[in-house]
């Protein structure tokens, strides 16, 4: 797992979707021309049974852009085939060096996951998915990152170095001193996810923030409340309303991700 991963202090529920669930999201964002659909949020999806029909049925029913991100521990290859448009594996270190002992068999095994996923996608002459490589750049990274681009930049179809998004309840002050949030936070707006994203759980649970790993930001559930309304619930339009008015409490007190989506 990540070392910045919200799983590291999540007690929301784990669990895997269910079928019947996940037709009900896809059928309601396919009637209202739902963009862009990102299959993860706090965990890995190459771990559902169905990841594959769960891609699949999206494409089919009209969802232009699908995307899974991976940290690259499991085969990949059952990816090659479905309609799928992008892969990103996220890595936190670059080589053995930057990881403990019980790391290093981690990193050698998604090191030959990718491997293996790019021979097996050249070999079977697929277009798709587009297969993106990126490293978070923070302290631990920062001295391998050249090393990084220059060991993959052939092997995959894009290398990423991404800016550290906050995740500072995984963390805390090992991620972003507390000089540092307040000039991050210096002259903040209200967050970027609340006008632009919607997040569900694995339960149907829907959330205003995907980085709520203690389900505090849960407006309802898709069994009893849409998408729609969810959207355009009153505890959503207090949230919104709280932080034009400057107001940032709860989960949203201490954040730094509010500028990055």
């Amino acid at each position: 797992m990540c070392q910045m991963c919200l799983r590291n202090v999540m007690t929301r529920p784990k669990g895997f979707m269910d079928w019947d669930t996940y037709r009900k999201i896809i059928d309601e964002c396919a009637a209202n021309n739902t963009y862009s659909l990102s299959l993860y949020m706090l965990g890995d999806p190459l771990m559902h049974s169905r990841i594959r029909d769960m891609v699949n049925y999206a494409k089919r029913m009209g969802i232009p852009y699908v995307d899974i991100s991976s940290n690259g521990l499991i085969d990949m290859t059952c990816l090659l085939g479905t309609a799928l448009d992008e892969l990103i594996i996220s890595l936190d270190g670059i080589d053995n060096d930057s990881y403990n002992a019980n790391r290093q068999g981690d990193y050698q095994k998604i090191e030959n996951n990718i491997i293996n996923l790019m021979e097996m996608k050249a070999r079977g002459n697929y277009e798709y998915p587009l297969v993106r490589l990126q490293i978070i750049d923070m302290e631990s990274t920062r001295p391998y990152l050249e090393q990084f681009v220059d060991k993959w930049m052939d092997k995959v179809d894009v290398i990423y170095i991404k800016k550290l998004e906050g995740m500072v309840q995984g963390l805390g002050d090992k991620l972003v001193s507390n000089e540092e949030l307040a000039a991050i936070n210096l002259g903040r707006q209200p967050c970027k996810q609340l006008f632009f994203t919607h997040s569900i759980n694995w339960n149907g649970d829907h959330a205003f923030c995907c980085h709520d790993p203690h389900s505090q930001t849960i407006l309802g559930n898709v069994r009893e409340m849409t998408i729609k309304e969810a959207w355009d619930s009153k505890l959503k339009a207090s949230e919104v309303e709280r932080q034009k008015n400057g107001s940032y409490t709860g989960i949203c007190e201490k954040c730094v991700d509010w500028g990055y989506w």
